[in-house]
């Protein structure tokens, strides 16, 4: 797999979740879950890609950035909406950068996180299958 941008901030977005990536025996991806919670058994599926894990580790992105960027940036988006999803804060961020800088440190670097999160499916290197599924 190609070591470009999108597949590091997929694997730091993966850290900074505290999981371990690894490949299993068997040569596909799988997640060591560093808390020792195991919600919803992760640690017991397997992956095939990059894509599919940003996705399903979905539970979290909502407490490791969405929570934190309300709290942090004093918003919630949803109390002026009837449906607001994660792309309704990316722009956010980016129509108001140099409120948001006055808040976070390095807004580029969140922006790549979430645009990850919220297209993991449409950037090509991650959808790349370390192995076909059996």
């Amino acid at each position: 797999m190609k070591e470009n941008k999108w597949v590091k901030i997929a694997k730091q977005i993966i850290k900074e979740e505290d999981f371990e990536l690894y490949i299993n025996d068997k040569g596909f991806y799988a997640l060591k879950d560093l808390q020792g919670a195991d919600l919803g058994d992760i640690q017991e599926r397997e992956y095939t890609n990059l894509a599919s894990i940003i996705d399903d580790l979905s539970l979290y992105h909502q407490d490791y950035y969405i929570n934190d960027i309300k709290e942090v940036l004093e918003i919630n988006l949803e109390e002026d909406r009837n449906y607001v999803d994660w792309s309704d804060y990316y722009n956010y961020i980016k129509e108001h950068k140099e409120e948001v800088e006055q808040k976070y440190s390095n807004v580029d670097y969140l922006l790549d996180e979430l645009y990850v999160i919220i297209w993991c499916y449409d950037i090509p290197e991650l959808n790349e299958k370390i192995r076909e599924e059996e």
